[in-house]
């Protein structure tokens, strides 16, 4: 499930708060060919800011990483 919520709404800004929460597996297998069936929650909030006048979208992104194998990547 996602949720968006409105921060600021204004003339000259506007902030919006996503926040969603993944399944991922909890850890690799012992055999490190594969991960384990167990999962976690990985919690990921973004909060999103518009600023007339400025050529940028400024993000700020806060992540609970729960699963002790797994890499997280952002890409732009």
């Amino acid at each position: 499930m996602v949720r968006v919520r409105i921060l600021r709404c204004g003339a000259a800004e506007v902030g919006l708060r996503i926040e969603a929460t993944y399944r991922v597996p909890c850890a690799v297998a012992p055999s490190r060919d594969a991960r384990t069936k167990r999962c976690v929650a990985l919690p990921i909030a973004l909060e999103l800011r518009l600023v007339a006048g400025l050529d940028r979208l400024d993000v700020a992104a806060t992540i609970d990483n729960r699963a002790r194998d797994h890499r997280l990547r952002l890409h732009c």
